[in-house]
């Protein structure tokens, strides 16, 4: 998982990572998600976000209120209401 924004503070003792303006989180399987803020644990290798959030990926495009992000972004959990467009499956 690789995350940016414009803004961010860092509080190395609770290893707490306050991000704003524009935070883009990068998955290695081609999923990105943006939104305006968003809170990393560090140490747990966890972030969530209150604001609307953008996801794109090889699933589709789903626009969500909100997203906890768990496991090293292995499992991701939308606050809804939520709008999900799947992509067609190939076979």
């Amino acid at each position: 998982l690789m995350v940016q924004s414009l803004e961010g503070v860092y509080i190395q003792r609770s290893g707490q990572l306050d991000l704003s303006k524009d935070v883009v989180l990068y998955r290695d399987d081609g999923t990105v998600l943006t939104t305006q803020s968003a809170a990393v644990d560090v140490r747990r290798a966890a972030a969530a976000g209150s604001e609307m959030t953008h996801a794109e990926g090889p699933f589709g495009v789903l626009d969500a209120q909100g997203f906890t992000l768990l496991d090293k972004g292995d499992v991701v959990q939308f606050h809804g209401p939520a709008r999900l467009v799947l992509n067609g499956a190939s076979r």
